[in-house]
């Protein structure tokens, strides 16, 4: 289990976390989401010891990230970035075989891992090619595949769905909870986020502006205000529920204003 009490970052005098408060409970996914620039990433990073935190505590488990041992993080939480990077020589499988040194896992055995975990995210066919070779979606999916055969109890995904397509997505969504036990996921997507999401929480300018179960925050009266736009929820099939946004009605004139200027 991972908590946060009271954290906040600073880069320089910059201020980028205040008082957030958050606990990952096991066995859930959890969705962090919010505008460009209130502090997702950072609060990832923070999850994972890999930004230092000027006040508050995370805990893994009960104990100060700060005091944990790197290897024993890794061992126990995975992380998948937005900027996928890698040897553009290394060949695919390889790339996700360096999941076993947090494990100090490799042979035979853990082949058939990296197999199961490219096979897992649809790139079993791939595994012998150049990661120079794939496409930015595909090298993202390698990354998950890295964090799957990793075979950590959290995985914590930042923008996962980036440069995937509407098939990839939809796919990574449906393969979420068999990524690990436990799914920290930062989003865009506010429907995908209500639908994959046990507990959301939504960040607004460093700080935690609402923070519950998909039906409870993401509502017009949270999301209207935190982006700034005009939000419908409607009712689809099977009670699936999505949303449509929309400029306020001042902020249109507004900007026909300039246009025709």
């Amino acid at each position: 289990m991972i908590t946060a009490g009271g954290v906040a970052v600073r880069f320089g005098r910059r201020e980028v976390l205040s008082g957030i408060d958050l606990a990952v409970c096991p066995g859930t996914v959890t969705g962090i989401v919010g505008p460009n620039g209130s502090g997702k990433s950072t609060l990832l990073r923070a999850m994972l010891g890999a930004v230092p935190v000027s006040a508050g505590r995370v805990l893994l488990d009960g104990r100060d990230l700060r005091r944990v041992p790197r290897r024993s993080i890794a061992q126990r939480v995975a992380f998948v970035g937005q900027n996928v990077g890698g040897d553009p020589a290394l060949r695919v499988a390889d790339e996700v075989a360096l999941a076993g040194i947090a494990r100090g896992r490799g042979g035979a055995s853990f082949d058939l891992d990296v197999a199961q975990a490219l096979d897992a995210v649809g790139l079993g066919d791939r595994a012998q090619s150049a990661l120079g070779t794939l496409s930015g979606g595909e090298r993202q999916r390698v990354s998950i595949a890295r964090a799957i055969a990793q075979n950590a109890e959290i995985v914590l995904l930042d923008e996962p769905t980036n440069h995937l397509d509407v098939r990839h997505r939809l796919e990574l969504a449906a393969m979420l909870r068999d990524i690990a036990p436990t799914v920290v996921i930062v989003l865009h997507d506010l429907d995908l986020a209500a639908h994959v999401c046990d507990h959301v929480v939504v960040l607004n300018e460093g700080r935690v502006a609402a923070a519950g179960s998909a039906d409870e925050v993401l509502v017009p009266a949270v999301l209207d205000e935190v982006y700034g736009v005009e939000v419908v929820t409607t009712q689809g099939e099977g009670g699936v529920r999505s949303l449509t946004f929309r400029l306020p009605a001042d902020v249109v004139d507004e900007f026909m204003g300039k246009k025709e200027l």
